[in-house]
């Protein structure tokens, strides 16, 4: 009889531990679920992709534009070069493509041109906010690659007037640049022989 009841009462406690603690354990699993964004979409999918700010979605990104053009800026050909016949100054070396305001709204494309546009080739000088510009295209299409442009002088370079357009293109190819993170600014440590190449280069 003792024994039954010992047996009786073991077995009631293990039952009780059992309803007891099984919940507890239950409860401390922790509940997993795919972190979603702002739409409810999981962050891995293709929905909470988002593009880079200010990256352009072609070759020209627009940055300004007036009553009369709107200003795109190469973002394939724009980069940092040495500037000749100084100790590693750096410059931007750019190309500015301006469509007319009727023909404006087809110019980010990269298969449609517009029946005319111009296309503008500067020399961006930061240190002392200078422009010095190089040459400009009429071109109806696609341009030629034969072109004339006057060679770098120290003489060509134009100091800002406030307001105008190279005032302008300036200051908007400077704040753009920044966004483009294929175009980092020019490595000064190399040799003295790279530094006569890219000198003569820009020279001839």
């Amino acid at each position: 009889m003792v024994k039954k009841m010992l047996f009786s009462g073991i077995l009631s406690l293990f039952l009780l531990q059992s309803i007891t603690v099984l919940p507890v354990v239950l409860a401390a699993e922790p509940s997993v679920e795919t972190p979603a964004d702002a739409g409810g979409k999981p962050l891995g999918s293709e929905g909470a992709k988002k593009e880079k700010k200010g990256l352009p979605s072609s070759r020209f990104m627009k940055i300004l534009f007036d009553s009369t053009y709107t200003y795109y800026m190469d973002t394939e050909n724009v980069r940092w070069i040495i500037c000749p016949h100084t100790n590693n100054e750096q410059i931007v070396d750019v190309w500015i493509k301006m469509v007319p305001d009727s023909d404006a709204l087809d110019a980010g494309s990269n298969y449609t041109y517009p029946a005319k546009y111009y296309l503008e080739h500067y020399y961006i000088r930061p240190s002392a906010q200078q422009i010095q510009f190089l040459c400009e295209l009429e071109v109806t299409g696609r341009p030629d690659n034969n072109i004339q442009e006057r060679a770098y002088s120290a003489g060509n370079w134009e100091n800002l007037v406030p307001g105008s357009v190279e005032d302008s293109i300036y200051h908007a190819v400077l704040e753009n640049i920044k966004n483009l993170p294929a175009v980092p600014k020019k490595d000064t440590s190399g040799t003295l022989s790279d530094m006569v190449d890219e000198y003569l280069r820009i020279s001839l």
